[in-house]
């Protein structure tokens, strides 16, 4: 083959090449490609600090992608050392009565399923 056939030949295959790659941007995909469902709950109370013999009032906030849903939730108090003081199935709100006699911290948890 002489040099022109040559030239001529890679020329012709770098023009395909090139094509091919500014036409592949624009060949769309099968499927498009769903968010993953993710989801977070806070757990807002109505005071920032409590006393023996207050109720503590605990909302839960759901934040969900993509659509909302219907949501069960179960509810868990501990005391300072993580022991269980109660669990309660419930709704999104949440009342605990902190017995007269109580003194330390108190956790308020929350576990949501849909």
């Amino acid at each position: 083959m002489s040099n022109v056939k040559l030239g001529r030949a890679l020329l012709v295959l770098l023009a395909l090449v090139v094509g091919l790659v500014l036409l592949m941007p624009a060949v769309r995909s099968g499927s498009a490609i769903e968010p993953a469902a993710a989801m977070t709950v806070t757990v807002a109370l109505d005071k920032a600090a409590y006393l023996s013999g207050d109720t503590a009032k605990a909302n839960a906030i759901v934040y969900r992608t993509p659509a909302p849903a219907n949501y069960t939730y179960t509810w868990t108090v501990r005391d300072t050392f993580f022991r269980l003081l109660n669990t309660t199935a419930g709704g999104a709100s949440y009342t605990y009565a902190i017995p007269l006699n109580y003194t330390g911290w108190i956790n308020v948890d929350v576990q949501v399923d849909d």
